[in-house]
């Protein structure tokens, strides 16, 4: 690709098709006659995540001649990172936080749970996928461009938590 190409877009729009259609299967195994609960969304998740793992696995051994790209990729790397490449994970991040954090009070409310938020008068179908479209951007930008960085993206919220508590309105932002 040329500097300044529109193809720097491609494999942050990639993973953020990938993304959503992982969110989405993740959605629909979850999902019982009852609702949504959150050890089903989370053994959805697991399970989501081996058959993926499987796949990678299946490329390591199907391209031999990219396994060092692959597995850089796997650790998380920036090296190499171009400034075009620096502007499109920080136009999906703007854009994803900027989403996010405005819909603080909705995750506020979500914290007293589902029933709670409904009684508060929150939309929570439309306020879901708003929230985990913006998720799947942040996550599909960082990871198309600088890999699988995945503990950091799980330590980072729950550390801020620790220091600052709970409130969306500060965490959020600390967060990113």
């Amino acid at each position: 690709q040329t500097s300044g190409s529109p193809l720097i877009i491609a494999p942050a729009g990639g993973a953020f098709l990938g993304a959503m259609v992982t969110a989405f299967v993740i959605y629909r195994l979850a999902l019982t006659p009852v609702g949504l609960s959150l050890n089903g969304i989370l053994l959805a998740g697991v399970a989501v995540g081996l058959v993926c793992s499987a796949f990678l696995s299946l490329l390591l051994l199907s391209k031999p001649g990219h396994t060092a790209d692959i597995l850089g990729w796997l650790m998380g790397q920036l090296g190499g990172s171009t400034w075009n490449e620096v502007g499109v994970v920080f136009g999906c991040t703007l854009i994803g936080v900027l989403i996010v954090v405005s819909n603080h009070l909705t995750l506020d409310a979500m914290h007293l749970g589902e029933d709670a938020a409904q009684a508060l008068g929150v939309d929570l179908a439309r306020r879901k996928l708003v929230i985990l479209s913006a998720c799947a951007l942040l996550t599909a930008a960082a990871v198309a461009y600088c890999g699988l960085i995945g503990f950091v993206g799980l330590m980072v919220p729950h550390a801020a938590r620790m220091v600052i508590g709970a409130q969306n309105r500060f965490l959020l932002p600390l967060s990113a």
